[in-house]
């Protein structure tokens, strides 16, 4: 697939599950150049929401401690990989199928995971240590259990895995001492996506205000989706639309 320019975040909601555990789901966009179209698509995530308050602070950016793409929660990447967009009016359909799909099997995806300790249970069974040496360890502290974030810190440290040694862990570990040194309070929650800047692109002015109409018209169109309509009308509309 060509990418002209990079994914760039549309919109992202959060929605409570239960308690601090939130669901999030997050839409993005990139140009395909060899299309000539702005194609969208989605994942949906769960986090702890202390650990989303404190990822920032460790990682420089948001994040969710599980996420899974729309097109292998609704098991049909031919359909779903991403929608679309050729024009303004194509963004009813795309977000009625987003929204569809993200209320037919997100929430019931996400609720498995509702607790700290089945986050942190997945990721021991994820296979994915580079995954699990920084979740298992925010999960633990930001729910309080710091004594255990510092042994499974110190588990993680002596198992001379390769993970370990990267730049980007060590990094990880250094603001994670820190934070836990300085008392470990969870910090406020972060203003909007966190990170570094996208890199400037050749979009032309006209281009830019395109797209950004798109944007504006999709993020609309989700809410307005999402709010006025159950999970079964959306599901029915998207496969009128298809």
């Amino acid at each position: 697939m060509s990418r002209t320019t990079p994914v760039q975040t549309v919109s992202t909601f959060r929605r409570p599950i239960t308690g601090d555990i939130w669901s999030t789901v997050t839409f993005m966009a990139w140009q395909d150049a060899k299309a000539g179209s702005l194609r969208v698509m989605g994942t949906v995530g769960v986090s702890y929401f202390p650990a989303y308050c404190l990822w920032p602070r460790l990682i420089d950016r948001e994040r969710a401690e599980v996420t899974i793409g729309l097109a292998e929660l609704a098991g049909s990447p031919r359909v779903l990989g991403a929608v679309e967009l050729v024009g303004a009016e194509d963004v009813p359909r795309a977000a009625e199928q987003l929204v569809a799909t993200v209320l037919e099997h997100g929430m019931d995806w996400a609720r498995q995971y509702a607790s700290v300790d089945a986050l942190i249970e997945y990721w021991a069974g994820a296979s994915d240590f580079e995954g699990e040496i920084q979740a298992a360890p925010v999960l633990l502290a930001a729910s309080g259990r710091v004594v255990e974030a510092r042994s499974r810190l110190s588990t993680y440290l002596a198992s001379g895995r390769e993970e370990i040694a990267t730049p980007e862990y060590r990094r990880f570990c250094y603001k994670f001492n820190r934070w836990l040194d300085a008392g470990a309070v969870i910090p406020e929650p972060p203003n909007g996506p966190v990170g570094p800047r996208m890199p400037r692109s050749e979009t032309t002015r006209e281009e830019l205000t395109q797209k950004n109409r798109v944007r504006r018209e999709a993020k609309d169109a989700v809410r307005r989706m999402s709010s006025g309509k159950n999970r079964d009308q959306l599901k029915q509309d998207a496969q009128d639309r298809a």
